[in-house]
């Protein structure tokens, strides 16, 4: 008869930094979709539901795909920007600064709109404020 082998808990720093990149990574703390990309959804949203607030699934319908892991990524890149905010669980609206890029009222609101929607950008508008006024470092090969 085989003896069963006996099971040792993981332990120690090496499985700690491995689980908690998994957590991190899980998450991105920038948005994954350019700009542009990341306006698709709350254009839906105002051409189809004429702006008003929409469960996530009505949010994909409207753009014209599937609600599955890479929409939800997509609106998640929308609210890093502040195009999107829940205004409560599994509903997403469209914010005044979406409305401002997608239906200007002056000739400067669209690109101050994505001006601000870059800014509100984490890491984004970190690298920015980082490098503002200064050159851009180049990669020296």
């Amino acid at each position: 008869m085989a003896k069963a082998k006996k099971k040792i808990p993981k332990t120690g720093a090496a499985t700690s930094e491995k689980s908690e990149g998994k957590s991190e990574g899980r998450f991105a703390k920038y948005p994954r979709h350019s700009l542009g990309a990341a306006l698709r959804v709350p254009r839906a949203i105002l051409d189809q539901n004429a702006g008003r607030e929409a469960t996530d699934r009505d949010a994909a319908r409207f753009a014209g795909v599937g609600y599955h892991g890479p929409f939800r990524v997509e609106l998640s890149s929308a609210i890093k920007y502040g195009l999107l905010e829940r205004p409560s669980a599994g509903k997403v609206s469209i914010t005044a600064l979406a409305r401002q890029i997608l239906r200007p009222q002056k000739s400067n609101d669209e690109i101050g709109g994505m001006r601000q929607a870059l800014l509100n950008a984490p890491v984004v508008s970190d690298v920015y404020k980082h490098f503002r006024g200064r050159i851009f470092p180049t990669n020296s090969s």
